[in-house]
């Protein structure tokens, strides 16, 4: 097992309900930056608490991320406290996920089977 670890075969995912840890709210986001600014906005936003991803993309948007809040208050603080004041970013759009139908791993919550 040690050996699969190793060479990236193998690797753990941790799954948990993050309403636990006040992050009811998932949003996809969307933005417009200066090519200059590209690596330094997407590190900073990396490192934010909430923060699942943020990716280069290609198109009208530079950059685009998936951020969790505890609701939409605290989407609107963390908008205009932690993103707005960071440098070289023009435009940004927000979508909000009201239902999930897939992630990347399996349920949390799987109904008993019956065989």
């Amino acid at each position: 097992m040690a050996a699969l670890r190793l060479s990236g075969a193998m690797y753990f995912d941790v799954e948990f309900d993050p309403q636990l840890f006040g992050l009811g709210l998932r949003t996809i986001i969307w933005l417009t930056v200066s090519p200059a600014s590209l690596q330094s906005i997407g590190q900073a936003l990396a490192g934010h608490r909430g923060t699942a991803f943020v990716v280069a993309t290609t198109g009208s948007s530079g950059l685009c991320m998936s951020v969790s809040c505890e609701d939409g208050a605290a989407l609107y603080d963390y908008l205009t406290s932690r993103v707005a004041p960071l440098h070289g970013i023009h435009h940004l759009e927000t979508a909000p996920v009201l239902r999930a139908v897939k992630y990347g791993g399996s349920l949390t919550h799987l109904p008993a089977r019956r065989f």
